[in-house]
């Protein structure tokens, strides 16, 4: 129904954690979280998806270094579940 609206993707996954008596989440890199990615890809496959990928790195980093290392790991885990054209 939303299919030809359906033209950007944002990505992120996220971490859920107990602290005592109430549950937190935080954002985690892609692959690391509770996202069930290939279950995503395989969603987006079969509706023929192919619009713009949005991945949204709103989680912590020690440096910029390490934000660059965790984005191209982000992106090498993308490739592998949405198919090696991604860029």
């Amino acid at each position: 129904m939303v299919r030809r609206w359906f033209s950007l993707l944002s990505i992120k996954d996220m971490v859920w954690e107990k602290k005592g008596d109430r549950w937190n989440y935080d954002v985690s890199p892609v692959g690391s979280g509770i996202v069930r990615w290939d279950q995503v890809a395989h969603g987006l496959k079969t509706v023929g998806f192919d619009g713009t990928v949005s991945l949204h790195g709103e989680y912590a980093a020690r440096d910029l270094d390490h934000r660059k290392e965790l984005a191209i790991q982000e992106l090498a885990t993308l490739k592998n579940w949405f198919g090696r054209n991604a860029t």
